[in-house]
Parts: structure tokens; sequence; C-alpha cells
């Protein structure tokens, strides 16, 4: 059984005619805000409620609505949120964070933010698949685009698909990278 990001989806592959900020952080933001505000309209630079909070696996927990500089926070001390003990649910995401002072090659990118838009399995500790938003901001001003555009979602599966997301983000984009669970709730969740 699949659950659904009603305010974003039709069913499991097809997305509503919805638009979302071309950011991966501000999308993935203003889709795990919108949850629990339906009737929310994204304006850049405001911070809306309720806020989206990033959580590590080391009990550091930071709030990314209120913080401008988020790829700045995290330090080599963080630790990968266990997401096999707590996969991500609805109105939940990931982030992918490059934790070290380790230089990411022009062109690409320390950071990498996705909410979880459709959780597959009989129960949220037995999600088995997601489908997550995947935009990556361009230059010039943000501006909105559609999930159905090109490769704005993501299928991701597997064995422990969050390490694998993060080996492969890692390896295409350098650095050293931790992985966050990304919530409303300003508690991390126990794993």
């Amino acid at each position: 059984m699949a659950r659904i990001h009603d305010v974003f989806m039709v069913n499991q592959t097809r997305p509503k005619n919805k638009k979302v900020p071309e950011s991966c952080i501000q999308s993935a933001e203003f889709i795990i805000q919108a949850l629990t505000n339906p009737a929310l309209v994204w304006k850049d630079g405001q911070n809306v409620k309720p806020n989206v909070w990033m959580h590590f696996g080391s009990g550091k927990s930071y709030n990314i609505t209120a913080e401008e500089n988020v790829h700045e926070l995290p330090n080599e001390s963080n630790i990968d949120f266990n997401f096999d003990q707590h996969p991500p649910g609805i109105g939940e995401g990931v982030a992918f964070i490059n934790i070290g002072d380790d230089n990411v090659p022009n062109g690409h990118y320390n950071m990498h933010f996705m909410a979880v838009l459709v959780a597959e399995g009989t129960e949220r500790r037995g999600a088995t698949g997601f489908v997550v938003s995947n935009l990556n901001e361009n230059a010039g001003p943000i501006k909105m685009v559609s999930l159905g555009e090109s490769d704005n979602m993501k299928r991701v599966s597997g064995n422990s698909p969050w390490k694998a997301e993060k080996d492969k983000y890692q390896k295409d984009n350098g650095g050293t990278f931790r992985i966050a669970l990304l919530s409303t709730s300003s508690t991390r969740p126990m794993t």
C-alpha cells in the first residue's frame, strides 16, 4: 500500500499541477510545510510556520526555516540519521549535507534536499520505496515549476536506499556528506 502527499500528488506516479520553487531546499521545505497547511503559498524569503528542522543521528537538530546559511551549520561531529530504523514518511524529507572542509568542484552542489511525496509499504516502518522531490536550483531568480516537469521527482528504493543515495551524491559531487531527516518537529525522532 502506498501513502501519498495528497496536496501535491494525484496518485503514486502523477503529480497535481501545483507549482514548487525551483530550488531543492525551498521546494522540500514548501512541500513538507504544505502537508500541515495545504493553502500555503510560497514567497521567497518568507519564514513560514511550521518551521522545518534537520535532524542528524548525533542528536543535533537545526531549524532550516529560520537559518539562511544552512550549508554552514553541520560539522564533522554530526553523524548520519538512521533511516533503516526510521524511514522518512509523508510530510518529512531527507537532506544530504557536505560537513567537511572538502572542496566541492565548481558546478557541483554541497547539499541536496528532497521531500517525500510517496511512501510505499504496509506501514511507515515497512516503507520499501519512495517518490521524492528532486529539484536543482538554476542561476538567476527562483521560479516556480511543476513537479511533473523533467526530472523534478525521483524514485528511491532498495536496501538502505538513503545510504546508497548519499554514496552516489558524494561520488558525483565530491566532499564528505552526511544525511539528515527533515521534519516539522523540533524534537528528533528516536531511532
